[in-house]
């Protein structure tokens, strides 16, 4: 299981990382937040993010995905939903410009385990 509320995960180019493994988290619940910048450098290109999300049965949740320029709670407090979803198998890509990411889980009463992976491109 991710450590949730800790410093941002890195997200190197090419790389993918879970953002929830296989787990069915009580709502309202976020994920770990990762990040397209390392500590200390300078942003320059970022690319694109995807996001692919998948439940283990149709549910009854909405998942969204949360974009931020910060990482501190009073920022996802008033963090922008990028894209919310319903299904059972959905994707997501950003384009944006934004530093770092996280999935919130809104509401859920079944469908579980839910898994999230995130990519940058």
């Amino acid at each position: 299981m991710p450590a949730y509320g800790t410093v941002a995960t890195y997200l190197p180019p090419g790389v993918p990382i879970y953002m929830f493994n296989g787990e069915s988290p009580s709502a309202p619940a976020a994920s770990i937040a990762v990040t397209r910048v390392q500590a200390g450098t300078f942003p320059g290109t970022l690319g694109a993010v995807t996001f692919q999300l998948s439940f283990a049965a149709s549910p009854t949740a909405s998942v969204e995905i949360q974009g931020s320029m910060v990482d501190s709670t009073a920022a996802w407090a008033i963090a922008p939903t990028l894209h919310t979803t319903t299904t059972q198998n959905d994707s997501y890509t950003d384009t944006g410009a934004w530093l770092f990411y996280r999935i919130y889980v809104a509401s859920e009463s079944g469908g579980y385990p839910l898994s999230v992976i995130v990519a940058r491109i």
